[in-house]
């Protein structure tokens, strides 16, 4: 019986990984300041904010982005949070507090003492357009508003801990984080009190930059660094808000990363970003991970997503990304042949080869989780080649090894998290 097999188009491997291009596509922000958090309130409506008290703002998923006056040009804005399409909050340098009530035409400064003077505040979070909480990267209080900032009601000091992020799903129970493993703490009055929840050690005081919910239970964390080399950044998922953590995965990200974006649209779908070039991608709730390569980008410093198909990513140099596929890969090729019956791994060719050769595989089984690695004699990981999600069919994948020294290699053929095969190959300069 015939069916459709699909056909990868051979790709040019010019960095430490294939150079797939994933449905991300670069917008014009209409700035060159950097970019350091990003939120949309539906698929067409966003803020962003960054250097000089740079405030943009989109009506239409990002084709165009404008530049709002916010009258503070000599801050750094690090957190914005719109409550509405009128009500929006923004935090930054030197204890600066903005709000506007007409989506941003307009800015109230609240507070903003000028360069040096003051904590710094970092994230932003508002459960309506009165009542919210905001931390400080350079401070270790909470600070909380019911009156949309006329006044702050009051300010707490959780520990000795600089706080990064913080997130209510009520009125009364919100998170807090820092630095894992003991500078995450959860409040269930309102933020009067907090109680430090421990999470698993991993190993080093490595920063939990942000943290996400898909709904009132569900939530993850991933440490900035990989704190144990070779082990990969830990992911961390709770399913009583916060109660308790527990880690789940390994990310293993190559390049190195250092992660700073975290978003989950739902409780199986999510991202991470970091200062690299790549996101990671999961589709059954941060168990298992895939590689995308976004254009143009030294780093992706945070994300926010309207579904689970529409998102953007902000980064430096006013660098804006945005996905209407949720990232995924899209040049593939069907043609009419049989369906594999089972996964295969071929022998690269030609072998010995300089510097480039081709590697074919087929995979049996929609929906499985591909990876393909080259590894030295030694074990180490070199390049990763493939690492996503695919469907039934034959593929084919180029591996560039010019920047590599002569000698024998290997590369591994994984799906779903089991080895299939592996082969070896001898480059010769």
């Amino acid at each position: 019986m015939k069916k459709l097999i699909y056909i990868f188009l051979i790709f040019n491997l010019q960095s430490s990984i294939c150079n797939l291009h994933s449905q991300w596509v670069e917008q014009t922000s209409g700035t060159g300041a950097h970019l350091y958090d990003v939120e949309f309130i539906n698929q067409n409506t966003g803020w962003a904010c960054g250097d000089g008290g740079i405030v943009i703002k989109t009506t239409n998923g990002g084709t165009n982005w404008f530049t709002q006056n916010t009258g503070v040009t000599s801050t750094i804005l690090t957190g914005i949070h719109p409550v509405n399409t009128n009500t929006v909050y923004a935090v930054g340098y030197w204890r600066t507090l903005l709000k506007s009530t007409n989506g941003g035409t307009n800015w109230q400064i609240i507070s903003s003492l000028g360069i040096g003077q003051g904590v710094s505040f970092g994230e932003v979070f508002f459960i309506d357009e009165n009542t919210g909480w905001w931390v400080g990267t350079q401070s270790t209080y909470v600070f909380k508003t019911t009156d949309g900032m006329n006044s702050i009601d009051s300010f707490f000091n959780v520990a000795t801990c600089s706080l990064f992020d913080i997130y209510f799903k009520n009125s009364l129970t919100g998170i807090a984080a820092s630095v894992a493993p003991n500078c995450v703490f959860k409040t269930t009055n309102g933020g009067i009190n907090w109680k430090n929840i421990l999470v698993p050690n991993i190993g080093c005081a490595a920063p939990f930059f942000q943290i996400t919910f898909a709904d009132n239970f569900t939530g993850w964390m991933i440490p900035s660094g990989e704190c144990v080399l070779g082990r990969g950044h830990a992911v961390f998922r709770t399913t009583n808000f916060g109660d308790s953590w527990d880690t789940i995965s390994r990310l293993h990200a190559l390049p190195m990363t250092d992660f700073y974006g975290l978003f989950f649209s739902s409780p199986n779908t999510g991202w991470v970003s970091g200062s690299s070039t790549r996101t990671y991608k999961t589709t059954n709730g941060g168990f298992n991970w895939i590689q995308q390569v976004t254009p143009n980008l030294t780093g992706i410093l945070k994300l926010s997503f309207a579904s689970d198909s529409i998102g953007w990513g902000i980064g430096n140099s006013g660098k804006i990304i945005y996905t209407n596929t949720s990232g995924q890969y899209v040049n593939i090729n069907p043609i009419t042949e049989e369906i594999p019956r089972k996964h295969n791994l071929s022998q690269n060719y030609p072998n010995p080869f300089n510097p480039f050769t081709n590697i074919k595989y087929q995979i049996a089984l929609n929906n499985s989780i591909v990876n393909i690695a080259v590894f030295d004699i030694t074990g180490r990981i070199i390049k990763i080649l493939v690492n996503q999600e695919q469907n039934t069919g034959l593929y084919s994948v180029d591996f560039d090894a010019s920047e590599l020294s002569s000698g024998l290699y290997f590369y591994v053929l994984e799906v779903n998290g089991e080895k299939i095969d592996s082969k070896k190959m001898l480059f010769i300069k």
